[in-house]
């Protein structure tokens, strides 16, 4: 506590930094130390090994909340293990480890098929707007829903998920096209919307609404 006052320690950043002057085998940055030799070396591979199954996001911000991660930080942690395919959506709140996830070619080849018939010729689809997917596509060991189906399929490779650049997953509609579409960002979306299916531009307030 002496060296904490003398050293005027009176912030994380500067904690962190005299833990590891003093100590050489600790690394690591701000919000997580870990020891040289440690399995863990982040906070992503904390993740990994504390939910080895269905979790929330909210478990997760509490886990990260424990080391101070702030609320930007934890919004790029998420980013992080989404983007790079750690975890995948089975859910609006709900994730799951994308290496636990087992399914058969047969079982994608029907979940694509499924959507295919569901997208009937369009160049994109609301996810939302499926129905009786539980009753036709197989039985797996997770609940069906729109976030699902879209997971294994972005991971399958056949279909990408269009995102706005600010998104927010609470409220934000799912969306997927082909891999091969020509659709490639939001603003693509809606330029092709307002060119292939409005007449009139002032119709522009449904869109909106739609979104």
């Amino acid at each position: 506590a002496s060296l904490i006052k003398e050293k005027e320690m009176d912030d994380h950043f500067k904690l962190s930094g005299l833990i590891k002057a003093l100590n050489p085998s600790i690394l690591g940055h701000t919000n997580f130390l870990f020891k040289e030799n440690s399995e863990v070396k982040s906070i992503e591979e904390l993740i990994i090994h504390t939910f080895e199954g269905e979790t929330t996001r909210n478990e997760m911000k509490d886990l990260m909340d424990q080391y101070g991660y702030k609320d930007m930080m934890v919004s790029a942690v998420f980013k992080n293990i989404l983007d790079n395919g750690v975890f995948i959506e089975i859910g609006r709140d709900e994730l799951y480890p994308s290496s636990k996830l087992s399914l058969t070619d047969e079982e994608i080849d029907e979940v694509k098929k499924y959507v295919e018939e569901q997208m009937a010729g369009k160049e994109y689809l609301c996810m939302s707007k499926l129905k009786g997917y539980r009753r036709k596509l197989p039985s797996i060991d997770l609940v069906w829903s729109p976030h699902l189906i879209k997971s294994i399929l972005v991971k399958d490779g056949a279909f990408r998920q269009i995102t706005k650049e600010y998104n927010d997953y609470r409220y934000d509609e799912l969306i997927i096209v082909k891999a091969e579409s020509e659709i490639q960002t939001f603003d693509d979306l809606v330029y092709f919307i307002l060119k292939e299916e409005y007449e009139e531009i002032t119709i522009g307030h449904y869109v909106k609404n739609f979104f």
